[in-house]
């Protein structure tokens, strides 16, 4: 005996149901692409063989004879009779008139002008560090620098932040940079005589 596949029934049902949905759908389509080609054919043209013209079988409706693009005479020839008038001067000559510029009413610039300076900037405050000497370990090219402040010593490398409030920049055997960070004040300070 041979199986005809109907043992599944939900998927029967499936098939049956898409198909009951595309006939009309296909159906709806192909009509309106046959009525569109019909409309089109039944039309006759605007211009063309006067003969033509009286042969319609089919008047055309109203509304499409609204939305067809017509032209508008009327409107054509009121256009090609305009004329451009921009104050006597046409852009599109050659031999147009030069353009005339008014004088100035006053120079561009007063001849003397006055340059203010900016204020100076007010002198910053010494760094309160004393730069003692430096130090360097044996093999270790960097140098190391031995500060005082008040009373307190200690020995800083480049980049370190010492009391709390400076900041290391750079040690040469003659001189140090440091940054005060709470004015962002750099100075150089120079290593103490003895």
């Amino acid at each position: 005996m041979m199986r005809l596949g109907v043992e599944n029934k939900k998927q029967v049902y499936l098939l049956l149901s898409l198909t009951g949905l595309l006939v009309p759908i296909a159906t709806w389509e192909l009509y309106g692409t046959f009525s569109t080609h019909a409309a089109i054919s039944n039309a006759s043209p605007i211009t063309g063989n006067p003969s033509n013209r009286g042969s319609r079988t089919k008047e055309t409706p109203a509304s499409d004879r609204e939305s067809e693009p017509q032209l508008r005479l009327d409107q054509l020839s009121r256009a090609e009779r305009t004329e451009y008038l921009a104050g006597g001067r046409n852009i599109f000559s050659i031999e147009s008139e030069p353009v005339v510029v008014e004088t100035p009413l006053a120079p561009p610039r007063p001849a003397e002008a006055t340059i203010v300076a900016p204020p100076a900037p007010a002198p910053l405050p010494p760094i309160e560090l004393k730069y003692i000497g430096y130090t360097r370990n044996v093999g270790d090219p960097a140098y190391k620098a031995v500060l005082a402040h008040k009373d307190e010593s200690l020995i800083a490398r480049a980049g370190d932040i010492v009391f709390h409030r400076y900041k290391v920049v750079s040690i040469q055997p003659a001189t140090i940079q440091v940054t005060d960070l709470t004015d962002k004040n750099t100075q150089n300070l120079p290593i103490i005589e003895k």
